[in-house]
């Protein structure tokens, strides 16, 4: 399967140990009232007309005749997006949940709470060591030493640890 595709189903045809073909060739489908048409199946040209002639969905081309019915349907990569994209959509989304929840209440939210999903969520941020990273470009973005609070929060911290 190509990179990037997702299977969306597959399609076989498996007869039990017990069938018997009486014929090598194939039976037209049998209508159900005596006076309906026959049915055919439809030819893979057909099927691709009815989908999207433009987008190549099938996989699987050059199977031996007489093996099983067996394509894979390929879904459309989306076009990748941008950081900056990804990142306002996400707060579009929050804002559209509940247009009241600022990001440091989503934030502390995020971090605080009891439920074992939402901690398994955020646990994650720590794990991959992001909160270091994260503390780093909160220093260099309030300007290091010239922000009096994020140096007197640092002190505190620090003393803290060294108390």
């Amino acid at each position: 399967m190509p990179h990037g595709s997702k299977q969306l189903f597959n399609l076989s045809l498996h007869f039990s140990d017990g069938y018997e073909e009486l014929s090598g060739e194939s039976s037209p489908v049998q209508p159900s009232s005596p006076d309906g048409p026959v049915l055919t199946p439809p030819t893979r040209e057909e099927i691709l007309a009815v989908i999207n002639p433009d987008v190549e969905y099938f996989e699987g081309e050059g199977r031996e005749e007489g093996s099983d019915f067996d394509y894979t349907v390929l879904e459309q990569r989306r076009v990748p997006q941008t950081l900056d994209h990804k990142i306002s959509e996400i707060l579009d989304h929050i804002h559209s949940v509940d247009h009241r929840l600022s990001l440091h209440q989503f934030i502390s939210g995020a971090f605080k709470s009891n439920n074992p999903s939402t901690k398994k969520s955020s646990g994650r941020f720590f794990s991959e060591n992001s909160h270091i990273t994260i503390m780093n470009l909160w220093w260099t973005q309030c300007g290091r030493m010239q922000d009096a609070t994020m140096v007197e929060w640092i002190m505190e911290q620090a003393a803290d640890i060294y108390g």
